[in-house]
């Protein structure tokens, strides 16, 4: 049954008739406009329109998607938007959606992310920082720490992806239904805006989603909080066969040694058992996967380093210490430390495949000494 949708005027109760959207661009700069039409479950940030999507690193844009939003959380929110009458809101947009979800955790970089989003507003009447500020209020010490955070669930696949139309059709509701209950992290919703003008122009506006409740961090929080990403995972993330080569390299290396490559939610370190410490086992390695984005330890790209915040004995200090000294001492990367928890030497990923030689030595030597203890 079609819906009839009134409007009160004083005693007077008047009809507003439904109106499709003539053009796609109109719905789409509405939904620029208004984002609060994706639900009021969330809080949206516009990052841009058309967003270009490239299926290879620093490839050309293959594709462009129609918006990209993130909420209060930071996480990536892909919009794609069509007519019901369009025969693309059917199928067709799913695999788009799958393609622009696939590839752009994939390529895109938390710089690109952050430059699309001033680009975007710094054609506005308000500038960026503004628009940002007034959106994070006080819950983000830094733009910094908000972007890293953006980055650092596009590169976990934790993102959410919306279909948006004047209609939407049953087999679309199906196929939502069905990939968010297969989906851990990624959280599928199609939204309905419909239309309605009266006699006197007067515009109203309804909006339904479709799908899950639009609350992605609660989304099996708890299990996604203690999953530790395969090893697999790790390398599909690194961006490259060069530096994906050099690092299973270096962890072949490690479990040669017997040390243990640990597996967090988003990266990995290697670490070894002491003998001689009632077998505590030190970290002497930390491998993020994404480029220039840090991990738990506020370290990037490949680390090689040692844990500060416990006594050391004069001989585990010491080979330690020669283990970090090696790398300043040839110049290899930056020193970095992470408060009193760990010092380190960061490389970038070109530096790695450059040096995987010394590298794949230096650590079978660590690991035997630290073991030989």
């Amino acid at each position: 049954m079609a819906e009839q949708v009134f409007v009160m005027r004083g005693d007077t109760l008047e009809p507003v008739d439904e109106q499709p959207f003539e053009l796609e661009d109109d719905l789409q700069e509405l939904l620029a406009k208004h984002p609060r039409l994706l639900g009021n479950a969330r809080s949206w940030l516009l990052v841009t329109r058309e967003k270009g999507v490239a299926d290879a690193p620093d490839g050309a844009d293959r594709w462009s998607l129609d918006h990209l939003f993130v909420d209060q959380d930071a996480v990536p929110t892909l919009v794609e938007v069509k007519r019901g009458r369009n025969s693309q809101i059917r199928r067709e947009v799913v695999g788009q959606m799958l393609d622009y979800a696939a590839n752009g955790s994939q390529f895109w970089t938390q710089d690109e992310i952050r430059e699309a989003f001033e680009r975007e507003h710094e054609s506005s009447s308000e500038l960026a920082d503004a628009v940002l500020q007034d959106f994070l209020g006080e819950e983000y010490s830094t733009d910094d720490e908000f972007w890293t955070r953006v980055a650092t669930n596009l590169a976990a696949r934790r993102m959410r992806l919306v279909f948006v139309a004047d209609t939407i059709p049953p087999e679309l509701i199906r196929i939502v239904e069905f990939l968010n209950a297969q989906m851990r992290d990624i959280e599928v919703l199609a939204v309905e805006i419909k239309q309605f003008k009266g006699n006197d122009q007067t515009e109203t506006l309804v909006s339904r989603v479709i799908g899950h409740t639009a609350t992605l961090p609660t989304k099996n929080a708890s299990s996604r909080a203690r999953r530790a990403m395969t090893m697999d995972e790790f390398y599909e993330r690194l961006p490259d066969d060069g530096i994906r080569n050099a690092a299973k390299r270096l962890v072949e290396v490690a479990t040669d040694h017997e040390a243990r490559v640990f597996r967090g939610p988003a990266s990995i370190s290697i670490r070894v058992g002491v003998h001689a410490d009632q077998m505590k086992e030190v970290s002497v390695a930390w491998f993020n996967p994404i480029p220039d984005v840090a991990g738990g330890l506020s370290l990037k790209n490949f680390s090689f380093g040692m844990p500060i915040h416990f006594e050391h004995g004069e001989r585990l200090g010491g080979v330690l210490e020669d283990w970090l000294n090696q790398f300043a001492h040839d110049g290899f990367g930056e020193d970095v430390q992470h408060g009193n928890s760990t010092k380190a030497r960061t490389l970038t990923f070109r530096q790695v495949v450059e040096h995987q030689d010394i590298l794949a030595e230096r650590l079978a030597n660590v690991i035997d000494d630290l073991r030989g203890l």
